[in-house]
């Protein structure tokens, strides 16, 4: 393994050299999306095209969690790179990011992401936001993709979850998911959401503001799945 900071490119060159080629092309085929396919990292190992879009956050992303120093990775801010991992693990989807930060297309996502360009302080805001509401989810969602590199003959290190960017209630359960990874329990995701609202409802106050507040911290996805939780929970 290369133990200097290099491109992603010469990093995954490595990636693929150092181990099982099938096996390692695999992986990288199982973490992007559908289109990506076995020719697809074949060009990539030919150094006849480079990953993407999404599929260069995912690769990044991993290669970062198998030990090597991407340099274009390293060269974003660390809530940037949290951002990109929680696109990379299927935690945010990449349209629901574009929606917060108010971006009208894709590619303005990805020079973010990619290039950590093209923020100015009220998405600067956002995107710390977005950070924080999900960064109890990475280190189980590192530990997923930690196994299956593992799998494929790279050790790595145990993620740590990063301090959410704001301070607020946080405790985390989590349960044992078929893989044996381990997996934030329903209950948690329940706990974790209600003490976010009580938190804000506690400095703001029982109030349109206060309500106000709470939909600007919460995203509609998660209001939609914290709505969903509480009616499994009341309906038995």
């Amino acid at each position: 393994m290369i133990n200097e900071t290099a491109s992603s490119e010469r990093c995954l060159a490595d990636f693929l050299a150092n181990g099982d080629y099938l096996k390692r092309r695999a992986l990288l085929v199982e973490i992007t999306p559908k289109e990506t396919s076995a020719s697809t990292v074949d060009a990539w190992q030919q150094g006849k095209t480079l990953p993407r879009g999404i599929d260069n956050v995912k690769v990044r992303v991993l290669l970062d969690l198998a030990g090597y120093t991407v340099m274009e990775f390293q060269e974003i801010p660390e809530v940037t790179r949290q951002l990109a991992r929680l696109i990379a693990f299927d935690i945010y989807t990449l349209d629901e990011v574009r929606e917060e930060l108010k971006y009208s297309n894709p590619q303005e996502v990805y020079r973010v992401i990619l290039k950590g360009a093209g923020l100015n302080g009220d998405r600067q805001d956002s995107m710390k936001a977005l950070v924080e509401v999900g960064a109890d989810d990475i280190e189980s969602k590192a530990n997923v993709w930690q196994r299956k590199l593992a799998l494929v003959g790279v050790e790595t290190e145990v993620v740590q979850a990063e301090t959410p960017v704001l301070t607020k209630p946080s405790a985390t359960r989590y349960t044992a998911s078929s893989d044996g990874a381990f997996e934030p329990s329903p209950m948690s995701l329940l706990q974790g959401a209600l003490q976010k609202a009580c938190w804000l409802a506690d400095i703001h106050g029982d109030s349109p503001e206060a309500i106000a507040m709470i939909r600007k911290e919460f995203s509609v996805h998660e209001l939609y799945a914290l709505r969903n939780l509480l009616n499994k929970v009341l309906n038995g």
